[in-house]
Protein backbone atom coordinates (compact mmCIF):
# COMPACT_ATOMS: atom_id res chain seq x y z
CA UNK A 1 0.00 0.00 0.00
CA UNK A 2 2.65 2.32 0.93
CA UNK A 3 4.74 1.66 -2.32
CA UNK A 4 1.37 2.05 -4.36
CA UNK A 5 0.91 5.09 -3.14
CA UNK A 6 4.61 6.31 -3.74
CA UNK A 7 4.61 5.01 -6.65
CA UNK A 8 1.32 7.21 -7.53
CA UNK A 9 2.65 10.21 -6.10
CA UNK A 10 5.98 10.02 -8.47
CA UNK A 11 3.50 9.53 -11.19
CA UNK A 12 1.30 12.90 -10.35
CA UNK A 13 4.70 14.96 -9.60
CA UNK A 14 5.70 13.49 -13.29
CA UNK A 15 2.30 14.63 -14.45
CA UNK A 16 2.82 18.20 -13.04
CA UNK A 17 5.91 18.65 -13.82
CA UNK A 18 5.32 17.57 -17.50
CA UNK A 19 2.22 19.81 -17.69
CA UNK A 20 4.31 22.95 -16.15
CA UNK A 21 7.08 22.35 -19.26
CA UNK A 22 4.26 22.09 -21.67
CA UNK A 23 2.86 25.03 -20.26
CA UNK A 24 6.08 27.29 -20.57
CA UNK A 25 6.96 25.50 -23.95
CA UNK A 26 3.79 26.99 -25.04
CA UNK A 27 4.75 30.06 -23.55
CA UNK A 28 7.84 30.08 -25.22
CA UNK A 29 6.27 29.53 -28.49
CA UNK A 30 4.12 32.25 -28.21
CA UNK A 31 6.49 34.20 -27.32
CA UNK A 32 8.52 33.83 -30.27
CA UNK A 33 5.92 34.06 -32.29
CA UNK A 34 4.84 37.42 -31.22
CA UNK A 35 8.58 38.44 -31.39
CA UNK A 36 8.68 37.04 -35.38
CA UNK A 37 5.30 38.76 -35.81
CA UNK A 38 6.96 41.92 -34.73
CA UNK A 39 9.95 41.67 -36.62
CA UNK A 40 8.05 40.69 -39.66
CA UNK A 41 5.53 43.49 -39.31
CA UNK A 42 8.23 45.99 -38.50
CA UNK A 43 10.49 45.01 -41.60
CA UNK A 44 7.46 45.45 -43.82
CA UNK A 45 6.47 49.05 -42.63
CA UNK A 46 10.32 50.13 -43.13
CA UNK A 47 10.02 48.60 -46.50
CA UNK A 48 6.83 50.15 -47.82
CA UNK A 49 7.79 53.77 -45.45
CA UNK A 50 7.71 55.63 -48.49
CA UNK A 51 4.15 54.63 -49.04
CA UNK A 52 2.39 54.37 -45.63
CA UNK A 53 0.85 57.60 -43.56
CA UNK A 54 2.71 56.80 -40.15
CA UNK A 55 6.27 58.36 -39.57
CA UNK A 56 8.46 57.61 -36.83
CA UNK A 57 7.86 60.57 -34.04
CA UNK A 58 9.20 64.11 -34.72
CA UNK A 59 9.42 64.89 -30.89
CA UNK A 60 11.78 61.48 -29.89
CA UNK A 61 14.50 62.87 -32.29
CA UNK A 62 15.02 65.49 -29.68
CA UNK A 63 18.38 65.27 -28.59
CA UNK A 64 18.75 64.59 -24.38
CA UNK A 65 20.86 67.38 -23.70
CA UNK A 66 18.37 69.02 -21.04
CA UNK A 67 17.98 69.35 -17.73
CA UNK A 68 16.00 70.83 -14.65
CA UNK A 69 16.37 74.67 -14.79
CA UNK A 70 16.61 77.58 -11.93
CA UNK A 71 12.91 79.29 -11.85
CA UNK A 72 12.41 77.37 -15.84
CA UNK A 73 10.82 74.15 -16.39
CA UNK A 74 14.12 72.96 -18.15
CA UNK A 75 16.80 74.48 -19.81
CA UNK A 76 20.30 73.29 -21.71
CA UNK A 77 22.19 71.33 -19.62
CA UNK A 78 25.91 72.74 -19.39
CA UNK A 79 28.51 70.82 -21.40
CA UNK A 80 26.06 68.22 -22.46
CA UNK A 81 26.30 66.70 -26.08
CA UNK A 82 23.99 64.99 -27.85
CA UNK A 83 22.95 64.11 -31.32
CA UNK A 84 19.63 65.05 -32.68
CA UNK A 85 18.13 61.72 -35.14
CA UNK A 86 15.01 62.50 -37.59
CA UNK A 87 13.66 59.00 -38.15
CA UNK A 88 12.87 60.53 -41.50
CA UNK A 89 16.43 60.34 -42.87
CA UNK A 90 16.38 63.86 -43.31
CA UNK A 91 19.39 64.74 -40.46
CA UNK A 92 21.51 63.91 -38.01
CA UNK A 93 23.61 66.65 -36.99
CA UNK A 94 25.25 67.19 -33.27
CA UNK A 95 23.93 69.14 -30.57
CA UNK A 96 27.07 70.20 -27.85
CA UNK A 97 25.70 72.96 -25.28
CA UNK A 98 28.57 75.18 -23.79
CA UNK A 99 29.76 75.86 -19.94
CA UNK A 100 26.87 78.55 -20.48
CA UNK A 101 24.08 76.22 -21.28
CA UNK A 102 23.88 77.53 -24.66
CA UNK A 103 24.16 75.98 -28.33
CA UNK A 104 27.11 77.81 -29.19
CA UNK A 105 30.64 78.07 -28.93
CA UNK A 106 32.84 78.63 -25.61
CA UNK A 107 32.25 82.67 -24.69
CA UNK A 108 33.22 84.75 -21.28
CA UNK A 109 30.23 86.95 -20.49
CA UNK A 110 32.43 89.40 -18.59
CA UNK A 111 35.18 89.79 -21.47
CA UNK A 112 34.22 92.36 -23.80
CA UNK A 113 36.66 92.91 -26.51
CA UNK A 114 35.18 96.56 -27.48
CA UNK A 115 32.75 95.30 -30.10
CA UNK A 116 29.13 94.58 -29.54
CA UNK A 117 26.80 91.67 -28.16
CA UNK A 118 23.61 90.29 -28.93
CA UNK A 119 21.41 87.85 -27.69
CA UNK A 120 19.17 85.67 -29.65
CA UNK A 121 16.34 84.57 -27.89
CA UNK A 122 13.86 81.86 -29.08
CA UNK A 123 12.60 78.43 -29.73
CA UNK A 124 13.57 74.94 -31.90
CA UNK A 125 14.12 77.11 -34.84
CA UNK A 126 16.36 79.60 -33.02
CA UNK A 127 18.14 76.44 -31.39
CA UNK A 128 18.69 74.85 -34.60
CA UNK A 129 16.77 71.67 -34.74
CA UNK A 130 17.82 69.70 -38.22
CA UNK A 131 20.94 71.56 -38.87
CA UNK A 132 24.68 71.74 -37.30
CA UNK A 133 25.59 74.90 -34.78
CA UNK A 134 27.59 76.63 -37.49
CA UNK A 135 24.55 76.28 -39.59
CA UNK A 136 21.69 78.10 -37.53
CA UNK A 137 20.67 81.54 -38.58
CA UNK A 138 22.39 83.14 -34.65
CA UNK A 139 26.49 81.77 -35.86
CA UNK A 140 25.70 82.65 -39.80
CA UNK A 141 24.28 86.41 -38.53
CA UNK A 142 27.33 86.50 -36.14
CA UNK A 143 30.18 85.75 -39.50
CA UNK A 144 27.79 88.44 -41.42
CA UNK A 145 28.07 91.19 -38.44
CA UNK A 146 31.68 90.42 -38.05
CA UNK A 147 31.72 87.58 -35.12
CA UNK A 148 33.52 87.86 -32.06
CA UNK A 149 35.77 91.18 -31.41
CA UNK A 150 33.54 93.53 -33.84
CA UNK A 151 29.48 91.88 -33.14
CA UNK A 152 29.44 88.85 -31.52
CA UNK A 153 25.95 86.96 -31.79
CA UNK A 154 24.84 84.68 -29.20
CA UNK A 155 22.45 81.75 -29.47
CA UNK A 156 19.61 81.33 -26.79
CA UNK A 157 17.38 79.24 -28.25
CA UNK A 158 15.95 76.83 -26.24
CA UNK A 159 17.98 78.16 -23.19
CA UNK A 160 15.15 79.87 -22.14
CA UNK A 161 12.66 76.78 -22.43
CA UNK A 162 10.54 77.41 -25.95
CA UNK A 163 8.24 80.04 -25.24
CA UNK A 164 7.74 84.01 -24.99
CA UNK A 165 7.29 83.69 -21.17
CA UNK A 166 10.48 81.26 -21.01
CA UNK A 167 12.63 84.09 -22.94
CA UNK A 168 11.39 86.78 -20.43
CA UNK A 169 12.38 85.00 -17.40
CA UNK A 170 15.61 83.92 -18.99
CA UNK A 171 16.34 87.15 -19.67
CA UNK A 172 15.00 88.78 -16.75
CA UNK A 173 18.01 86.00 -14.77
CA UNK A 174 20.45 86.49 -16.91
CA UNK A 175 20.57 89.78 -18.95
CA UNK A 176 23.20 91.07 -16.20
CA UNK A 177 25.55 88.35 -16.74
CA UNK A 178 25.67 88.56 -20.99
CA UNK A 179 25.29 92.43 -20.96
CA UNK A 180 23.82 92.36 -24.92
CA UNK A 181 23.57 95.75 -26.62
CA UNK A 182 20.65 94.24 -28.69
CA UNK A 183 17.99 91.47 -27.57
CA UNK A 184 16.08 89.88 -30.70
CA UNK A 185 13.42 87.10 -29.90
CA UNK A 186 13.00 85.34 -32.69
CA UNK A 187 8.92 84.21 -32.33
CA UNK A 188 7.48 81.80 -33.66
CA UNK A 189 3.73 81.53 -34.22
CA UNK A 190 3.06 78.53 -31.95
CA UNK A 191 4.41 80.50 -29.28
CA UNK A 192 1.01 82.53 -28.28
CA UNK A 193 -0.77 78.77 -27.89
CA UNK A 194 2.17 77.47 -26.21
CA UNK A 195 1.95 80.53 -23.18
CA UNK A 196 1.64 78.76 -19.51
CA UNK A 197 0.01 81.70 -17.34
CA UNK A 198 -0.63 78.66 -14.90
CA UNK A 199 2.44 78.28 -14.33
CA UNK A 200 3.69 81.98 -13.87
CA UNK A 201 4.90 82.84 -10.23
CA UNK A 202 4.36 84.41 -8.11
CA UNK A 203 0.62 83.19 -9.22
CA UNK A 204 -0.86 85.70 -10.23
CA UNK A 205 1.90 88.68 -11.21
CA UNK A 206 1.49 90.41 -14.24
CA UNK A 207 5.18 88.78 -15.16
CA UNK A 208 6.76 85.98 -14.22
CA UNK A 209 9.99 85.99 -12.18
CA UNK A 210 10.27 81.99 -12.58
CA UNK A 211 7.43 79.18 -14.45
CA UNK A 212 6.56 76.71 -12.47
CA UNK A 213 4.40 73.74 -12.95
CA UNK A 214 1.71 73.91 -10.53
CA UNK A 215 1.52 69.81 -10.06
CA UNK A 216 5.11 69.17 -10.03
CA UNK A 217 7.06 68.48 -13.37
CA UNK A 218 4.64 67.95 -16.36
CA UNK A 219 7.64 68.16 -19.20
CA UNK A 220 10.08 65.38 -19.30
CA UNK A 221 12.44 67.83 -20.06
CA UNK A 222 11.73 69.31 -16.66
CA UNK A 223 14.29 66.26 -15.18
CA UNK A 224 17.52 64.68 -16.52
CA UNK A 225 16.34 61.96 -19.09
CA UNK A 226 16.34 58.39 -17.02
CA UNK A 227 16.19 55.22 -18.78
CA UNK A 228 12.86 55.05 -19.51
CA UNK A 229 13.08 58.62 -21.37
CA UNK A 230 16.09 57.05 -23.72
CA UNK A 231 14.19 53.53 -24.21
CA UNK A 232 10.55 55.49 -25.53
CA UNK A 233 13.59 58.21 -27.14
CA UNK A 234 15.13 55.08 -29.11
CA UNK A 235 11.93 53.43 -30.03
CA UNK A 236 10.51 56.54 -31.22
CA UNK A 237 13.36 56.91 -33.64
CA UNK A 238 13.40 53.03 -34.61
CA UNK A 239 10.48 51.60 -34.54
CA UNK A 240 7.77 52.20 -36.90
CA UNK A 241 5.52 50.04 -35.31
CA UNK A 242 5.68 51.42 -32.02
CA UNK A 243 4.74 54.58 -33.78
CA UNK A 244 1.82 53.18 -35.58
CA UNK A 245 0.24 52.10 -32.32
CA UNK A 246 1.25 54.35 -30.36
CA UNK A 247 -0.51 56.88 -32.65
CA UNK A 248 -3.50 54.84 -33.50
CA UNK A 249 -4.61 54.22 -29.90
CA UNK A 250 -3.78 57.67 -28.81
CA UNK A 251 -6.38 58.82 -31.61
CA UNK A 252 -9.14 55.80 -30.63
CA UNK A 253 -9.07 57.17 -27.12
CA UNK A 254 -9.80 61.17 -27.91
CA UNK A 255 -12.19 59.54 -30.74
CA UNK A 256 -13.34 57.07 -28.06
CA UNK A 257 -14.05 59.83 -25.53
CA UNK A 258 -14.98 63.16 -27.19
CA UNK A 259 -16.42 62.09 -30.62
CA UNK A 260 -14.54 62.28 -33.78
CA UNK A 261 -14.80 66.07 -34.94
CA UNK A 262 -11.32 66.97 -33.18
CA UNK A 263 -10.50 69.76 -36.10
CA UNK A 264 -11.91 72.58 -33.71
CA UNK A 265 -10.42 75.86 -32.34
CA UNK A 266 -11.95 74.08 -28.96
CA UNK A 267 -10.08 71.27 -28.74
CA UNK A 268 -6.84 72.85 -30.57
CA UNK A 269 -6.91 74.99 -26.95
CA UNK A 270 -6.72 72.27 -25.28
CA UNK A 271 -4.00 70.49 -26.60
CA UNK A 272 -5.81 67.51 -28.22
CA UNK A 273 -5.68 68.46 -31.98
CA UNK A 274 -1.65 69.60 -32.87
CA UNK A 275 -2.63 72.77 -35.08
CA UNK A 276 -1.00 75.90 -32.89
CA UNK A 277 0.92 77.33 -35.16
CA UNK A 278 -2.21 78.25 -37.22
CA UNK A 279 -4.34 79.08 -34.54
CA UNK A 280 -3.32 82.91 -35.04
CA UNK A 281 -4.88 82.72 -38.73
CA UNK A 282 -8.35 82.05 -37.65
CA UNK A 283 -11.17 84.42 -37.89
CA UNK A 284 -12.23 85.35 -34.87
CA UNK A 285 -10.48 85.03 -31.67
CA UNK A 286 -12.34 83.25 -28.98
CA UNK A 287 -11.55 85.01 -25.59
CA UNK A 288 -8.64 82.52 -24.39
CA UNK A 289 -6.96 83.25 -27.76
CA UNK A 290 -7.15 87.08 -27.09
CA UNK A 291 -6.17 86.59 -23.50
CA UNK A 292 -2.76 84.65 -24.83
CA UNK A 293 -2.50 87.77 -26.98
CA UNK A 294 -2.50 90.30 -24.15
CA UNK A 295 -0.55 87.99 -22.28
CA UNK A 296 2.28 87.84 -25.13
CA UNK A 297 2.49 92.27 -25.80
CA UNK A 298 3.23 91.89 -21.88
CA UNK A 299 6.05 90.54 -22.01
CA UNK A 300 7.22 91.65 -25.16
CA UNK A 301 6.81 95.07 -23.63
CA UNK A 302 8.65 93.56 -20.43
CA UNK A 303 11.56 92.39 -22.88
CA UNK A 304 11.91 95.88 -23.90
CA UNK A 305 12.10 97.32 -20.66
CA UNK A 306 14.71 95.25 -19.10
CA UNK A 307 16.75 96.42 -22.40
CA UNK A 308 16.01 99.51 -22.15
CA UNK A 309 16.86 100.18 -18.03
CA UNK A 310 20.72 98.73 -19.88
CA UNK A 311 20.78 100.45 -22.61
CA UNK A 312 20.26 97.66 -24.93
CA UNK A 313 17.69 97.88 -27.82
CA UNK A 314 14.76 95.18 -28.18
CA UNK A 315 13.33 93.56 -31.52
CA UNK A 316 11.45 91.21 -32.57
CA UNK A 317 11.82 88.85 -36.13
CA UNK A 318 8.36 87.16 -36.80
CA UNK A 319 9.50 83.26 -38.40
CA UNK A 320 7.01 82.02 -41.07
CA UNK A 321 5.53 78.32 -41.28
CA UNK A 322 6.70 76.16 -44.02
CA UNK A 323 3.18 75.91 -44.77
CA UNK A 324 2.98 79.73 -45.44
CA UNK A 325 5.83 79.65 -48.35
CA UNK A 326 5.60 76.25 -49.57
CA UNK A 327 2.05 75.61 -51.72
CA UNK A 328 2.54 71.67 -51.22
CA UNK A 329 3.02 71.59 -47.80
CA UNK A 330 -0.13 73.57 -47.47
CA UNK A 331 -2.12 70.92 -49.18
CA UNK A 332 -0.70 68.28 -47.37
CA UNK A 333 -0.60 69.66 -44.01
CA UNK A 334 -4.39 70.20 -45.23
CA UNK A 335 -4.29 74.39 -43.53
CA UNK A 336 -6.19 75.86 -46.45
CA UNK A 337 -8.55 76.56 -47.04
CA UNK A 338 -10.40 75.50 -43.79
CA UNK A 339 -7.70 75.75 -40.48
CA UNK A 340 -10.68 73.69 -38.01
CA UNK A 341 -13.97 73.14 -38.49
CA UNK A 342 -15.36 76.38 -37.45
CA UNK A 343 -12.48 79.32 -38.34
CA UNK A 344 -11.97 79.61 -41.55
CA UNK A 345 -8.27 80.11 -42.21
CA UNK A 346 -7.66 83.97 -42.82
CA UNK A 347 -4.03 84.09 -44.71
CA UNK A 348 -1.16 86.46 -43.42
CA UNK A 349 -3.34 87.37 -40.17
CA UNK A 350 -0.71 85.83 -37.85
CA UNK A 351 1.92 88.33 -38.69
CA UNK A 352 0.19 90.91 -39.17
CA UNK A 353 -1.59 90.81 -35.27
CA UNK A 354 2.39 90.54 -34.13
CA UNK A 355 3.86 93.53 -36.10
CA UNK A 356 1.04 95.65 -34.88
CA UNK A 357 1.72 94.62 -31.68
CA UNK A 358 5.35 95.13 -31.44
CA UNK A 359 5.05 99.08 -33.46
CA UNK A 360 2.01 100.32 -31.23
CA UNK A 361 4.72 99.65 -28.67
CA UNK A 362 7.72 101.27 -30.19
CA UNK A 363 9.17 97.87 -30.67
CA UNK A 364 11.62 96.94 -34.00
CA UNK A 365 10.10 94.41 -35.81
CA UNK A 366 10.58 92.33 -38.68
CA UNK A 367 8.40 90.02 -40.87
CA UNK A 368 10.10 87.53 -42.43
CA UNK A 369 7.60 86.14 -44.51
CA UNK A 370 7.75 88.52 -47.23
CA UNK A 371 11.76 87.20 -47.92
CA UNK A 372 10.54 83.34 -47.66
CA UNK A 373 7.72 84.32 -50.17
CA UNK A 374 10.35 86.12 -52.61
CA UNK A 375 13.39 84.08 -51.80
CA UNK A 376 12.22 80.94 -50.62
CA UNK A 377 12.39 78.04 -51.98
CA UNK A 378 11.60 74.21 -51.38
CA UNK A 379 15.14 73.61 -50.05
CA UNK A 380 14.43 76.21 -47.38
CA UNK A 381 12.52 74.23 -44.98
CA UNK A 382 12.99 69.95 -44.57
CA UNK A 383 10.81 68.47 -46.74
CA UNK A 384 8.86 66.21 -43.31
CA UNK A 385 10.17 68.36 -40.89
CA UNK A 386 8.51 71.84 -40.78
CA UNK A 387 11.88 73.55 -39.40
CA UNK A 388 13.96 75.30 -41.98
CA UNK A 389 17.09 73.78 -43.43
CA UNK A 390 20.59 75.02 -43.08
CA UNK A 391 19.55 77.27 -46.41
CA UNK A 392 16.43 78.84 -44.41
CA UNK A 393 18.72 79.46 -41.87
CA UNK A 394 20.74 81.74 -44.04
CA UNK A 395 17.47 83.57 -45.44
CA UNK A 396 16.73 84.36 -42.00
CA UNK A 397 20.66 85.41 -41.01
CA UNK A 398 20.29 87.40 -44.37
CA UNK A 399 17.38 89.38 -43.49
CA UNK A 400 18.37 89.98 -39.86
CA UNK A 401 21.69 91.30 -40.96
CA UNK A 402 19.58 94.01 -43.15
CA UNK A 403 16.97 94.74 -40.29
CA UNK A 404 19.89 95.21 -37.58
CA UNK A 405 21.93 97.62 -40.27
CA UNK A 406 18.37 99.13 -41.70
CA UNK A 407 17.34 100.36 -38.04
CA UNK A 408 21.00 101.18 -36.74
CA UNK A 409 20.40 98.55 -33.40
CA UNK A 410 24.19 98.03 -33.43
CA UNK A 411 24.86 101.72 -34.43
CA UNK A 412 24.23 103.87 -31.58
CA UNK A 413 23.26 102.59 -27.34
CA UNK A 414 19.89 103.07 -26.69
CA UNK A 415 18.89 106.20 -24.44
CA UNK A 416 18.23 104.80 -20.66
CA UNK A 417 14.48 105.99 -19.60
Amino acid sequence: MGLSNMVSGTDERSRKRGRARGLITNLALVVAACIVTVLVAEALLHATSGIHGIALRRSACLPPVWGPGKGLPWVLRADAVGRQIDGYGEFDCEFRINSLGLRDDEVEPSERPGGTRTLILGDSVTAGHGVEQDETYASQLDEMLGGAGRNEVLNCGWASWYTTDGAYVFLRQRIDEFDPDLVILGFFLNDVADLRPDWWRPTGASLPDSLRPPRGPEDPRSRAPGLFDRARMFLGRRSYLYNLVRERLAGGVRRASRGSDLFTLEHALRGEFPASAVMLFTRDYPPEVQKRLELTERLFVGMDRLCAERGAHFAVAVLPADFQVLDWKRERSGVLPVVFHDQPYVAGKAQKVISEMCRRNGIPVVDLLPAFRERGTDDCFFRWDPHPTALGHTLIAEELAWFIRSEGLLDRPRSTP
